[in-house]
């Protein structure tokens, strides 16, 4: 986890070039049902694919909650962290990327 934090961390520096057409599409997608829609099934295919590559590393016993869950609530956390990080850079700092990913752990 202490890992992921770092690499999440640092491709939010390399992003944040792209924050701005991140955020646009975030309300495109708000406003536009179908593109939900879309979104939904999407991620779906995605977390369940995720889900399954974690089990692959990871037993099921090691995880604090089901795979399924676990890499959706990941998935969020890394959205909120980035776009926090995006607007104020000096308060999400590498030690809060590296703090949030282990806590659930």
């Amino acid at each position: 986890m202490h890992i992921l934090g770092e690499t999440v961390a640092k491709e939010a520096q390399a992003r944040r070039s792209q924050a701005a057409a991140a955020t646009a599409f975030q309300l495109y997608a708000l406003t536009h049902k179908s593109m939900q829609s879309h979104l939904t099934k999407q991620n779906a295919a995605t977390y369940r694919r995720m889900a399954k590559e974690l089990l692959n590393v990871v037993s099921a016993k090691e995880l604090p909650i089901s795979a399924e869950k676990f890499v959706r609530i990941l998935d969020a956390m890394t959205t909120g962290l980035l776009f926090t990080y995006f607007q104020t850079p000096e308060l999400i700092t590498e030690d809060i990327f590296i703090t949030a990913f282990e806590a659930p752990a």
